[in-house]
Order: structure tokens, then sequence, then C-alpha cells
């Protein structure tokens, strides 16, 4: 992806704007800033920890996008293994898989690509994950995706955190970093919330999700401050929980750019962006713009979020902001492309990621937001992330 200088300026304010959205992700930049030796360096046996003794795995092999579909056939039978593309956008970038009948032959693979010259990366197709999320985080937030399908799934959910309390949302008050199991109220017809990170999930009677809790009786209009002329505070009610949108001065920077004309790609574990077959829009994005994104895991074009972090990352990006409902967004005015790397249990391999990169690359992204690590770097990401 080019761009103009004249572009690049237009874009600068945008950009810093949403550069606050992962600061918290800080520590995961050592693992993108290697030497540039370890670009071309192919992992060794005890980077292969996926899989263990006998059981199928897989590598990734970043291909010279220029090779031939001969030199494709030449490698794969160096490899003893058939290489597919990751998905249907990776041909031109020449993005392969191939999967193999044990951890020993895939060893093998990797030592007979060390230094091939039509190879520029190749590697386990590793497992990453959304780092800060603990085994109950992903239970509660898993539990937000299945909400909307029956109370049976989320009571399904509350079983498997047996430590967590069960909440009536309309007559307790929880702190801010409170964590608790979504329940239901003793009124059927109200909507049902879960307390995660921070925030509030719940779903309302028409089965779209929402960032904040209905609360029973409570007058949206008392909970305004309106803004004066020319004001920057946004009039959405839980507005003054937002600590953070304070910490980075987002009520000056809102004074210059709201982020206008930018294209985020929140490459995550999908956006609950429009009501789909998959799974009901979040609420609180009526306004919010979305571009056309992909569904990576299932390689398919709706990449419709089945656990919650990607929808809760896109909402603090751009949740519908100034509309006198739930909370608001960094960068409201700026466009969100949902794109899905990571499933429902918050993990994905990096073929998907690295694609994904590309694809959000090639596809008018100005900023990639992804909030996953793992506890190895990876070359193939890493070149992505140059190509991007």
């Amino acid at each position: 992806m080019r761009m103009k200088k004249s572009d690049l300026g237009k874009m600068a304010w945008a950009t810093l704007g949403m550069a606050a959205v992962g600061a918290t992700a800080l520590p995961l930049v050592s693992v993108w800033q290697q030497q540039d030796a370890a670009a071309n360096s192919i992992p060794t046996a005890s980077t292969l920890t996926r899989t263990v003794n006998d059981r199928p795995t897989a590598i990734v092999v970043d291909l010279r996008d220029n090779v031939s579909s001969a030199a494709i056939e030449a490698v794969e039978r160096r490899i003893g293994a058939d290489l597919e593309f990751a998905s249907p956008y990776a041909e031109d970038d020449k993005l392969m898989v191939a999967t193999l009948p044990s951890v020993s032959a895939a060893q093998t693979a990797l030592s007979r690509l060390a230094g091939d010259a039509r190879v520029e990366a190749a590697e386990e197709d590793m497992l990453l994950r959304i780092p800060e999320m603990s085994a109950q985080d992903s239970v509660e937030m898993q539990a937000v995706a299945v909400a909307e399908a029956s109370r049976k799934a989320v009571e399904e959910a509350k079983s498997q955190a047996a430590q967590a309390a069960v909440v009536d949302n309309y007559s307790h008050e929880f702190p801010p970093d409170s964590h608790a199991q979504p329940g239901t109220t003793a009124d059927d017809e109200e909507p049902y919330t879960l307390h995660v990170d921070h925030r509030s999930f719940a779903v309302d009677n028409a089965g779209r999700w929402m960032f904040e809790p209905v609360r029973s009786g409570a007058s949206v209009a008392t909970n305004l401050e309106v803004n004066k002329p020319g004001g920057t505070r946004p009039n959405d009610p839980m507005y003054d929980q937002q600590w953070n949108f304070k910490m980075v001065g987002a009520e000056d920077a809102w004074k210059k750019t709201r982020g206008k004309g930018a294209v985020v790609a929140v490459i995550d574990t999908g956006v609950a962006a429009e009501s789909t077959k998959k799974g009901k829009q979040c609420k609180d994005f009526n306004t919010t713009t979305f571009v056309k994104g992909y569904d990576f895991v299932n390689k398919d074009s709706d990449p419709f979020d089945d656990h919650g972090h990607g929808t809760h990352v896109a909402g603090t990006i751009a949740e519908s902001t100034n509309n006198n409902e739930g909370v608001a967004g960094l960068a409201y005015e700026s466009t969100i492309m949902p794109i899905k790397v990571l499933a429902a249990n918050g993990s994905g391999y990096s073929s998907d990621i690295a694609d994904a990169i590309r694809y959000a690359a090639d596809n008018g992204a100005n900023v990639i937001n992804m909030s996953l690590g793992s506890n190895q770097p990876s070359s193939v990401i890493q070149k992505a992330c140059q190509y991007a």
C-alpha cells in the first residue's frame, strides 16, 4: 500500500489518536522488533511447541511472490507434503501452509527449507492468543457471544465459572474493575449483563449486544451533560466512566480530529458489526462505519465475533458516539475493517494473522490493531508487518 505525502499528512492526527488505543500493548512491541537476521532465519526444532509426540502439525511457508507453479511443486517435493494457500487472498503473496504427519516430519521439512532461495520465511504454524486473558476471562467473554442464542447457553457458561457470582444488575452496583458472571433477572423480559475488563456487556430483548447495562427505571436524559456549542464532550451516558479517555487527553484531541478518513483494521476475534446468520449486531454500532472484512478462521466473508474481544476493541476505537447511548469511541469518526483471525477460544494461527495483515494493507487500512501475542517471535508475521 503506497500513500502520497499529502495523504500521510492528513492521516497523521488520526494515527496519533489511534496509537493511544494500543498503548497497553507496549510489552509486545519487542516481539515485532527482532533483529533483521531473524526475518531470514528458519526456526529450529525446539520452537515446535504446538504439538507433541506424533500428532499432526503444520508449517507455514512464505515463498517469494514471483515463484512459479513449477517452483512451488519443487518445494513440495523437497518437504514431502502438499502446500496450500493460506486463504483465497494469499495467492499473490505466496503464503502457504503444509500439514505434516508428525512433529519430527515438520522439523525435517523446516530444515530442508533453510537457505532455500525461494523461501522468504518458514516456521511452525504457531498459535497466538489474547495475552492478557486468563482462562476465567475467556469463559466470561465467550458467554457474551453465546448469550443471544439462548439463556440456556448462558447458564452452561455460568457452570464453567463456579467461583463467579450471579448478578442481578438492577439491584446492585459494581466497582469499575468488578468481574462477575452473566446472570438473569427475575423478569425474563429484562436484558442480562456480563461485567468484563472494566466495561459491561449485555444483550437486549432483540438479541443485540450492548456494551453497557440497561438500568431498569433510569432515565437516560438524567445521565447526560449536554454539549456546549463547539465543545468536544460527548453526551454518551457512560462517558464519565471512561477514565482512560481522560488519561490520553481525548477531549483535547477531539478538537483537532475524531479519526475521520482513517480506516482501522481490527485483526482479532471478529466484530459484531452487523446482524448476519452468525449473530446479531452490537447495539451501539448503529452509526459506526464499517468496510468489508474477512474471516480467516472459517474462510468466509462474514467476520462475525463468536468470542467478544474483537467487538470490545472495535467499540473502544469507534463505538457510536454522541448518540445518547452507551459509551464513546476514541476515534469515533474512523472506519472499522473487521478481520477475524482468532477463534472462539481467543487463539489463532500465525498463517492467518500474517495473511490478515497483508489483506488489511492491500485493502486500504491506515491503522492495524492487533491485541494478541505469543511466547516466541514469528518471522512470517514480521514479514507481513514489513510488507504493510
